[in-house]
């Protein structure tokens, strides 16, 4: 019904074949949403697309640095030279807020929390998925101002990066639900460092000593759980 948002990367397709003309096999995607790409070097390239909505109403500048910071910090935890895979953030634009994959820039009003040393902190959610698991149709709300003010590219492209973990599968280290042996909190295996260091982490972890808003890593069980779920939706 219309064309396809990515025709202008892929000049070789007719902006009306379906499923690249091959409509047995083949499923259409609207080319916005998880996938991955098996490549003739036997690496993998695992690729999100996504449709952000500025909400927010950044300006043309905080937005495209925002963008860059976004595709290079999900390029960072989503990729492993040792599995051999390699990771893509692709970002078109929403006027509306609609689409299969889309992001949403948000704000939110934080509550200031008195610490035992009485020092203060802002406690606020960073953003959340619609449905965890589900790699082809979701929407993520992400918090890019509390109380007005801006946060850090930093700290929002780790928000987007574990709300992209939970939309490809994955749960806190501490949760029933998360089967991953390398990432399970609690197992004698797994080291408190490696849960801090782990993207899927948070401040709401049970644990007052594993604590933490700041981890980036992604375990190899962990990718290797996302690209599973990402080819087992698509198939």
């Amino acid at each position: 019904m219309s064309v396809d948002p990515l025709a202008e990367k892929y000049p070789y397709n007719g902006v009306y074949n379906f499923s690249e003309n091959r409509v047995i096999d083949g499923r259409e995607l609207e080319g916005l949403e998880w996938e991955t790409v098996k490549n003739e070097d036997g690496s993998t390239t695992l690729i999100l697309r996504i449709q952000l909505h500025n909400k927010e109403q950044l300006s043309d500048k905080q937005l495209q640095k925002l963008q860059s910071d976004l595709k290079q910090q999900f390029a960072d935890t989503f990729s492993n030279s040792e599995l051999n895979v390699n990771a893509q953030l692709i970002i078109e634009h929403s006027e509306n807020g609609e689409g299969k994959f889309v992001v949403i820039l948000t704000s939110t009003e934080g509550e200031i929390i008195k610490k035992d040393d009485d020092t203060t902190q802002i406690r606020y959610q960073g953003g959340k998925v619609e449905e965890i698991g589900n790699t082809q149709e979701n929407i993520i709300f992400l918090t890019v101002k509390v109380n007005g003010k801006k946060r850090n590219n930093k700290k929002i492209s780790r928000s987007f990066n574990h709300e992209a973990g939970h939309s490809a599968g994955l749960y806190h280290p501490w949760s029933p639900r998360n089967n991953i042996n390398d990432i399970k909190q609690g197992d004698k295996d797994v080291s408190p460092s490696t849960v801090k260091k782990n993207i899927m982490n948070s401040g709401a972890n049970p644990d007052p000593n594993l604590r933490s808003n700041s981890g980036t890593d992604l375990t190899p069980g962990q990718l290797k759980e996302v690209i599973k779920n990402v080819d087992n939706e698509r198939e």
